[in-house]
């Protein structure tokens, strides 16, 4: 198969070698761009849709435009399976694929040569050109998918821009800051990185000039001045003080006068694009009608202004109806024509007919006066002399002498009059002939509530307008109105608030704006977002002009708080089926409601989840309580007939709706089954919460004296131990403090032999896990024992498991490997798969350790296959984990960012951040490895940031280490010592021999770097002795490499025999490990390691050097 290059960002190009294929129609290529960038399996029935809809066979048309791109590309390139069709993946290299793959991840992840390289690929937004007006369906597609890569080059290029001003390259930084000034000219940071960079480099006329660029365009196009930063930037420039860093505090987004206005500029590209259209063909005489629905805080209003704000040379005028006027006649065209009529002359008012004056002075008083005539009476709709009024207003606002094409816009047409809507559709029907374009806009929701509009809607649909339905704005959408306006907001990137505020507000843009507005206010996301007062004002309107029988079923289906069946419905709220029907019929009209008709039975579900939050505010305490306690009943009903795993799915309801009706002993009746399925699913973070839960309807029994003393005190123990073992999970290691010295209380005045081994057992990890493992070995060691004389081998096995890595971490890998093979067992004998194969992962570690690697990588295979047949996401992040840790010993970069970033990500999933740093330390070790240090810094300092936050000191003694070595090899001698120095005492502190070993090595090379070749000789020396003495029970990772330090030291104190000897051993010890690698590409990447490399070359060569050369 001939290889293919296809470039669709920019315009669409396909090669073959050096010769350019000439590609088909514009539908075809539409076919190919939707096929390639869409890279997957596509169902026939939709690119039907897509791209054939109009053709009287579209199966037909479909084939005949894959035979013509079969013959232009070659049979092999689209690929035909059953009923779907997919472009080959392996056809070649795609540019936008290419492009995604390394900006849709995270950029801290990628090199900045590959990061540069992607970057050149953006040569114009995707197919470039390319339009198919046929399918809006697929222009829609286009127009998200260019918005979405846009967005990955402007993100891209920020991060690049970071990089190239924190290498110094600041002529490179200057040419990517033009191309983020050209992507997006209202970016303050791009034209702030310009103005630095220009000043940096002595160009102070460019950098004021700059400023001066970017003040224009923001007051042009937002009607802002700058920031207040980049104004105080210009100031540093314009006075010869510009700091020798970039001021980051500089905001990514311009500010912006009223964001409730702007969030209609973010996901309403479609419907201005269509708006666009209408408005040019009325510019050439075909005028037309626009129908814009939406709900409520739909954004129809500002999206009409916004489009008039953008066009010039036109008569714009517009009227609104109001709730309070729905009984005026005319009102909205009487509030249009004083507008218009104001901005006219005495003159030009005199010049209109004397049948058009005489008419409109009827609706406009001011006009009379203007004209010295009495006021004279409304006409009443369906007079005789109605027509003629509404022929004057048509002759007054199409007339002839009015060379401007005109914009009428009617707001809310829901409250208007009879009259009003009769004038409308009068309009309407003599439109086509005018260059004008008239636009309507109403509220859904209350369409049922306003006949007159019904009828009006059902004879302007005669006329065939042009309507336009506004969908609710996208995750993508909402997204990028967070990264635009609300970039400052301190608790969550966009990505995560953007699915809660979709979910929560169903993408109504007034709802999504008014809520961040109470979220930028909060130092963190709360559980229940806030429900705004605009937003319960309008959704409290809907529920008044409901009945109040309605009400009430609806305050049932909010306290639910689930999609609901009629039944259970009725069985809530105690109302006949009748009354049911009746209200989810009301509610559906009113949009407070959506039927849910895949379901079975069919159900429904709020709109949106504020609805159902504001419904619940507008409740009294002792309804809700009433009517969760009903629930509650009803869900235990339902349950008689389950089994257990259908039941531990109901549980954690049970016990939510139990302790909103507080209902304390159901809480704790269900806690235990709630608990025990979110561990099932690995959702440590609902395990505890259920746990939780229990613990408080615990104190509330014993304050209401509901419970024996005695019994209530072993129960709290028992979701204390509980609570322990899962905040153990997720690694929040302070609170995991707390509760056990809560539970020692309890334990030291309360004998119960289980419960106190398993305090025991608790307390072991904790110990393990701050790395106090001597402790941890005794405690575990003691619980190990109770659980035998409790014959409770289950609990047994998982005490050895704690003393094992205690063991292993103290250095005694042999004992450690002993002492798992005896768990493993138990759990074997128990018939625990789960626990054995986490043993066998455990085991795989031992054997790294004992550099037995190949064998442990089997290990780890077998038992990344068990966790995912078993769905065991927990075992496949810690196999991931421990398997970036053998192919590190390998020094083999690509396997280990593998592994590591799929352990980072289940355990960013699972909640567990503790461990997100170990799978972080690991990713900049892989960048060590492909030699970019300033990645594998930057990243090495997250990874250590990380685990002091988490307490995690393994990682940090690490963390700690590399980032010295990093140091060191950029000759920064005194920053390499404050890192190996913190490692060293780090790892003093809590028994870590081995890594004490590989610090005082690396302390011996940088005395070398100081000078000090006396204090170098001492630390290699002692290092080398430590290591002869524990060599019987384990091995030393990089023990050749400590070797090496020593001949290095050994040498630059003038002894080059003795020195020899250790490179020799050195040299033995490496070639001995390598021999161990079966896979020859594998071997030779790991000889080629920069460490290791240096032992080749001084053994090939005799000549030591020190480090870094």
């Amino acid at each position: 198969m001939s290889s293919l290059q296809i470039h669709l960002l920019g315009t669409v190009e396909v090669q073959r070698g050096d010769k350019r294929l000439t590609l088909p129609g514009r539908k075809t290529q539409a076919l190919l761009v939707y096929l390639v960038a869409q890279n997957g399996p596509h169902p026939r029935r939709k690119l039907y849709d897509l791209f054939c809809a109009n053709a009287e066979d579209p199966a037909a048309a479909l084939r005949w435009h894959l035979s013509r791109l079969r013959r232009t590309l070659g049979p092999e390139f689209i690929l035909a399976e059953e009923d779907r069709v997919r472009f080959n993946p392996l056809a070649g290299e795609i540019d936008c694929i290419e492009f995604e793959r390394v900006l849709d991840t995270n950029l801290l992840g990628q090199k900045t040569e590959t990061l540069a390289a992607a970057l050149d690929l953006y040569q114009g937004e995707l197919a470039a050109g390319l339009g198919y007006a046929d399918s809006t369906e697929f222009e829609l597609w286009l127009l998200t998918e260019r918005t979405h890569l846009h967005a990955h080059y402007e993100r891209g290029l920020q991060e690049l821009i970071a990089r190239l001003i924190v290498l110094g390259s600041y002529e490179s930084a200057i040419q990517r800051s033009r191309q983020l000034v050209q992507a997006n000219p209202l970016l303050e940071q791009a034209h702030a990185h310009l103005i630095w960079l220009y000043a940096r480099t002595g160009q102070i006329q460019a950098a004021l000039g700059q400023f001066e660029t970017c003040r224009e365009i923001l007051k042009r196009e937002l009607a802002v001045e700058p920031t207040t930063s980049l104004s105080a930037l210009y100031e540093d420039v314009r006075t010869g003080k510009l700091s020798p860093t970039f001021p980051v505090a500089i905001p990514l987004t311009p500010q912006t006068p009223d964001l409730r206005q702007a969030i209609n500029l973010v996901g309403r590209a479609v419907e201005l694009e269509q708006i666009s259209r209408q408005w040019q063909e009325a510019c050439r005489g075909r005028g037309n009608v626009i129908l814009v629905q939406a709900e409520a805080g739909g954004g129809k209003t500002y999206l009409i202004h916004e489009f008039a704000r953008h066009i010039s040379g036109a008569q714009l005028v517009w009227g609104s109806c109001y709730e309070s006027t729905r009984s005026l006649p005319y009102h909205p065209w009487i509030e249009l024509l004083e507008t218009r009529l104001s901005e006219l002359s005495d003159e030009a008012i005199h010049g209109l007919s004397p049948f058009c004056l005489q008419q409109l002075h009827r609706l406009v008083p001011s006009l009379a006066g203007r004209l010295g005539l009495k006021s004279a009476a409304l006409l009443p709709p369906g007079s005789d002399e109605t027509e003629r009024l509404f022929t004057a207003i048509h002759e007054f606002l199409f007339r002839p002498a009015e060379a401007r094409p005109g914009l009428i816009f009617i707001d809310d047409l829901q409250w208007a009059d009879q009259a009003s809507l009769q004038l409308f559709h009068f309009l309407a029907r003599r439109i086509p002939d005018a260059s004008a374009l008239l636009i309507g806009a109403y509220r859904t929701e209350e369409v049922d509530a306003a006949s007159a509009l019904q009828t009006v809607l059902a004879d302007l649909g005669r006329l065939h307008p042009h309507e336009l339905a506004l969908p609710p704005l996208t995750q993508a959408a909402i997204s990028d109105l967070i990264e635009r306006h609300w970039s400052d907001l301190p608790f969550a990137d966009a990505g995560s608030v953007s699915q809660i505020l979709a979910r929560a507000t169903g993408g109504n843009p007034l709802f999504i704006t008014e809520v961040l507005r109470e979220l930028s206010h909060m130092a963190t996301l709360p559980e229940v977002l806030p429900v705004p007062k605009t937003v319960q004002d309008l959704i409290g309107r809907r529920l008044r002009l409901l009945p109040e029988r309605t009400r009430q079923v609806i305050e049932a289906i909010a306290v639910f708080n689930a999609p609901i069946t009629v039944s259970q419905a009725q069985k809530i709220s105690a109302r006949a089926e009748a009354e049911i029907t009746e209200a989810v019929d009301l509610s559906l009209r009113a949009r407070l409601l959506l039927l849910q008709a895949n379901a079975r039975p069919i159900r429904y579900d709020f709109s949106h989840d504020l609805v159902r939050v504001a419904v619940l505010n507008q409740m009294t305490a002792v309804r809700r309580r009433s009517l969760h306690r009903r629930v509650v009943a009803m869900l235990i009903q339902t349950s008689g007939n389950m089994d257990r795993t259908e039941r531990g799915e109901l549980a954690s309801r049970i016990m939510q709706h139990a302790l909103e009706g507080e209902d304390y002993g159901t809480v704790l009746h269900w806690a235990s089954l709630a608990g025990e399925h979110a561990e099932q699913l690995c959702a440590y973070t609902d395990a505890l919460s259920a746990f939780t839960a229990a613990a408080s309807a615990l104190t509330q029994l014993r304050s209401e004296g509901a419970m024996e003393p005695g019994k209530a005190t072993l129960l709290e123990l028992e979701l204390l131990l509980e609570r322990i073992r899962m905040l153990y999970r997720l690694g929040r290691r302070a609170e995991e403090a707390v509760l056990l010295e809560q539970a020692a209380a309890i334990v030291e005045h309360h004998r119960n032999a289980f419960l106190e081994a398993m305090f025991h057992l608790r307390q072991a990890a904790y110990l393990n896990s701050i790395s106090q493992f001597t402790a941890g070995f005794e405690t575990a060691q003691r619980a190990y024992e109770s659980f035998g004389q409790l014959g409770d081998e289950q609990h047994a096995a998982e005490a050895l498991e704690m003393a094992s890595g205690a063991r292993q971490s103290m250095g005694n890998v042999s004992a450690a490997r002993q002492l798992m093979e005896q768990a493993n067992a138990l759990y074997r004998a128990a018939g625990d798969l789960r626990s054995e194969n986490r043993t066998r992962v455990d085991l795989a570690w031992c054997l790294i350790e004992l550099f037995d690697v190949g064998e442990a990588l089997k290990h780890l295979t077998h038992a990344l296959e068990f966790a995912e047949r078993e769905e065991d996401k927990l075992a496949f992040a810690y196999a991931s984990f421990v398997m970036a840790t053998g192919w590190n010993l390998y020094c083999h970069a690509p396997m280990i960012r593998a592994y590591a970033q799929a352990a980072g990500r289940l355990y960013q999933e699972l909640g567990m951040g503790a461990w997100e740093a170990r799978a972080c330390m690991y990713l900049a070790a892989r960048y060590l490895y492909e030699n970019d240090l300033v990645t594998a810094r930057s990243v090495g300092e997250q990874a250590f940031a990380k685990a002091q936050t988490t307490g995690d000191h393994w990682v940090e003694g690490w963390s700690a280490h590399m980032l010295a070595r990093l140091a060191l090899h950029e000759r920064e001698i005194g920053r390499a010592e404050q890192w190996l120095n913190h490692a060293f005492e780090l790892r003093r502190a809590h028994g870590e021999m081995q890594n004490q070993i590989i610090d005082l090595a690396w302390m011996g090379r940088l005395c070398l770097g100081q000078g000090q070749n006396e204090q170098a000789l001492a630390s290699t020396a002692e290092a080398v002795k430590r290591l002869n003495a524990i060599q019987a029970e384990t091995q030393i990772w990089q023990a050749y490499d400590i070797l090496m330090c020593h001949a290095e030291a050994l040498t630059a104190s003038g002894n080059s025999t003795e020195a020899g000897i250790y490179l020799q051993g050195a040299y033995d010890s490496l070639m001995q490990f390598a021999g161990r690698i079966s896979d020859p590409q594998v071997k030779q990447n790991f000889l080629e390691f920069v460490l290791n490399a240096r032992i080749l070359a001084a053994h090939a060569s005799g000549e030591i050097k020190t480090f870094p050369e």
